[in-house]
């Protein structure tokens, strides 16, 4: 029997191969499509961040090509495209009463950015106190009131009633130090006699310092006759022509038994925190009286060769040393001070190295108390240290500068200019040689003007525009001043009876100074107000160092009756504050407020925009990505 075996055929093992390439192609795909993916997604992530910065540099570049013609006086238009590299941004300026508004938009074909820029020509200044004085210390009385804290580098002194209400701080000055020295050589070679003749009664030492300082005492190198003479009364006086004025600064009893037969220093301590400003001499005066047998010596050298002494008497004849260029022996020293507060009532804190005789409603925080009701002192905290005032001396003078800059082009008229019922509306004249008169109800409107004498408003005239540029005084009365920009005064300001300065609308939230040399006179119902939006405000400067004594009994600001919504601000000198009168706050060397004065703190003077003209320099004020 044959056995036939048949083999069989696998005809599906060709289709199992293609499956498994056809798998294995799959999974190979899928593995560089894993790769690949994130490859391209970067480089696409990276030309997007690329185009995007690239936009972002270009809106930036432009934002900052704007800013340069503006802060340089190069013209430019409300709308404009700006081309980069063959690509452009567009640009548009939008102008209010606030300042301007910067908005750039790159083109979109490579990414679209938009940036927007706000600037103002204002500075910033932050008024933290209804009511800061400096080394001169605050007087209050009469009743009158602060709703608002207060802040003083001096004594805070209160009679009459007087409350604040806020805390009330009083800092000590700065650490004593000695600020002038003429010692040397110790014994000394040479002496000066006074007190013995009348031609040689008194003897005098003339000075200057070099920072502003406060006086507090003076050492003096001397000696006296064994039979005691008269007391001495030591004298600071300011100069006239060279030699010791009639004006006596500040003065102290020397008691002749505090001076030995033998030489020693002797010791002045003087009263009432004098301001010594640099710039200005002074005069030492030893003021004796006059025995032949019965007198002083006192030290002398010649080194110091920008002073001198003189011999003679206090309000008689000055005559020179013999040796001529003779100086005498003293050691001045400045600051050291601990202040106080008395006689006040505060509703909120009280803080100071003493306080005395008053009514504490918070914390009573001191080193020594008493007359204080229950309240005793809690000495957890050190004594309070001075502050710097919100404005300074840069500031004035960058407003300044500003002011006058803008006093460019236009027309100038030669003589006195006088306006009456018609007034007049000019922006082309932008000098007067002479003084500006307006009067007769007239409103009268000039863009910057330059004034280089007075000007004087009266019969209900209107002074509308700015900036000002005056040489000589502004004197108001009865009449309005609408400002929309602020005034530069050399001379003098008297406002009285009534008469109202404001800003125009288009001053917006700004506020605007109001800068004089010389002295401030407001009286009679005067009355200040900003542009009516909140932050605008009136700010008076005045740069005078009056303090009364040295200035025929003028201070540098003095307000009585009204004045309103209006910031008075005097760092050399002191504002006298009676009669009713209101403010929203004031800063100066001294402040004295009687009769009934209120100061009612805003707490939108924490943050002013301070504008001195269109002209001055755009600074930015915000700056932000749109889109």
């Amino acid at each position: 029997m044959t056995l036939t075996i048949f083999k069989k055929t696998h005809r599906q093992s060709g289709q199992t191969l293609l499956v498994s390439l056809i798998f294995l192609m799959a999974i190979s795909l899928t593995i560089v499509m894993g790769i690949a993916n994130p490859i391209v997604r970067h480089r696409m992530n990276a030309a997007s961040f690329t185009n995007g910065r690239s936009s972002n540099l270009l809106a930036e570049a432009a934002l900052e090509d704007v800013l340069y013609r503006l802060k340089n006086n190069i013209p430019i238009n409300s709308s404009e495209v700006v081309n980069f590299n063959g690509r452009s941004v567009d640009v548009s300026i939008a102008t209010d009463s606030n300042g301007k508004t910067i908005s750039v938009e790159t083109d979109t074909k490579k990414g679209m950015r938009k940036l927007e820029t706000s600037v103002v020509t204002d500075q910033g200044v932050s008024f933290l106190f209804a009511l800061q004085s400096g080394n001169g210390g605050f007087d209050i009385s009469g009743g009158s009131v602060v709703n608002g804290n207060v802040f003083s580098n001096g004594d805070i002194v209160g009679a009459g009633g007087s409350t604040i209400n806020g805390n009330a701080t009083a800092a000590n000055s700065s650490a004593l130090e000695t600020t002038l020295q003429n010692n040397s050589p110790l014994p000394p070679s040479s002496y000066i006699k006074f007190g013995d003749t009348n031609t040689t009664q008194d003897i005098a030492q003339s000075f200057e310092v070099s920072n502003t300082v406060i006086l507090n005492k003076i050492n003096f190198y001397m000696r006296r006759t064994s039979s005691a003479p008269a007391d001495i009364t030591a004298r600071i006086k300011s100069d006239s022509a060279g030699k010791p004025s009639g004006t006596t600064l500040t003065s102290v009893t020397i008691p002749s038994s505090a001076v030995a037969t033998t030489d020693g220093w002797v010791t002045a301590v003087f009263p009432g925190y004098l301001r010594l400003d640099p710039g200005e001499v002074y005069w030492i005066v030893l003021d004796a009286s006059t025995n032949s047998t019965k007198n002083y010596s006192i030290a002398a050298n010649s080194s110091l060769a920008s002073f001198k002494a003189m011999r003679g008497t206090s309000g008689g004849v000055w005559n020179n040393t013999s040796p001529v260029g003779m100086d005498v022996y003293f050691e001045l020293f400045t600051g050291g001070f601990s202040s106080s507060i008395s006689g006040i009532r505060v509703n909120e804190d009280a803080w100071a190295n003493s306080v005395i005789n008053s009514t504490i409603i918070g914390s009573l925080f001191c080193k020594t108390g008493s007359g204080n009701g229950s309240k005793v002192c809690n000495t957890t905290r050190p004594d309070p240290s001075p502050a710097g005032f919100a404005i300074s001396d840069a500031n004035i003078s960058s407003w300044k500068s500003s002011i006058s800059d803008a006093m460019t082009g236009g027309t100038t008229y030669e003589g006195n200019l006088s306006i009456g019922w018609q007034g007049t509306t000019t922006t082309s004249l932008r000098k007067i040689n002479g003084n500006l008169s307006l009067g007769g109800g007239s409103t009268s409107t000039f863009g910057p003007l330059e004034i280089m004498g007075d000007v004087n408003i009266s019969g209900g005239a209107k002074l509308v525009g700015g900036p000002f540029y005056i040489h000589g005084d502004l004197n108001n009365a009865y009449n309005g001043i609408r400002l929309m920009d602020g005034i530069w005064i050399e001379g003098d300001m008297n406002i009285n009876s009534g008469a109202p300065i404001s800003f125009d609308p288009s001053v917006g939230k700004r506020s605007l100074p109001i800068i004089v040399d010389g002295i401030v006179n407001m009286s009679g119902g005067s009355n200040f107000s900003g542009s009516g939006q909140q932050g605008s405000y009136p700010i008076v400067i005045s740069t005078s160092n009056c303090v009364g004594a040295n200035c025929g009994g003028n201070n540098a600001i003095t307000v009585g009756g009204g004045s309103g919504a209006v910031i008075l601000y005097a760092p050399y000198g002191t504002i006298y504050f009676a009669g009713g009168t209101s403010a929203k706050a004031m800063s100066a060397y001294k402040i004295v407020i009687s009769g009934g004065g209120n100061i009612t703190y805003d707490s939108g003077l924490v943050d002013l925009s301070v504008s001195s003209s269109p002209s001055g320099t755009w600074n930015v004020s915000s700056w932000k990505e749109v889109e």
